[in-house]
């Protein structure tokens, strides 16, 4: 509720309580280290998330939120750790393997960043930046024409880009 109404830090405190009563409860790790994270302090956010791993070590969001933190922090290869982790866990989460085709587009390893992509893209059909990013991969590869056509069905789905 703290949060919908843009207070994190009541969220925080409110999810503390949680978590001293039920230690156990995943999710309130999970929502505390999203709070923190919206605002600025991705360190705690990162331990709130390891926690909610370790409560529940099949939590995808938890993984795929860590895995975007530690990118930020330049730590691509803990992050590609947890996208796999989360898309292993939930192979349909289309998101979590357009994250992971980020992360290894970084790595510099742009063939598997395709195939990231080319999954995303097809668990769901009009994810306009997994198509826009797949564009940029094929691009960088060289594949011009590859490239436009992911670019063309990336406008067609969403005019804005």
């Amino acid at each position: 509720l703290f949060m919908a109404v843009g207070k994190p830090r009541e969220a925080v405190r409110s999810y503390d309580k949680v978590v001293a009563l039920q230690p156990s409860y995943a999710t309130a790790y999970y929502n505390t280290g999203s709070a923190l994270l919206s605002m600025g302090r991705h360190r705690e956010a990162a331990a709130n998330f390891q926690r909610a791993i370790t409560v529940d070590p099949n939590y995808v969001h938890a993984h795929a939120n860590l895995a975007w933190v530690l990118q930020m922090q330049g730590d691509l290869e803990g992050s590609k750790r947890h996208h796999q982790a989360s898309i292993r866990i939930d192979p349909g989460f289309a998101d979590g393997w357009m994250n992971l085709g980020n992360v290894l587009k970084e790595l510099g390893q742009v063939d598997g960043s395709i195939q990231a992509y080319e999954t995303a893209t097809t668990l769901n059909p009009s994810h306009a930046t997994a198509l826009y990013n797949l564009g940029v991969a094929h691009f960088s590869k060289g594949s011009t024409q590859s490239a436009v056509e992911a670019y063309r069905t990336s406008i067609r789905i969403n005019p804005g880009f």
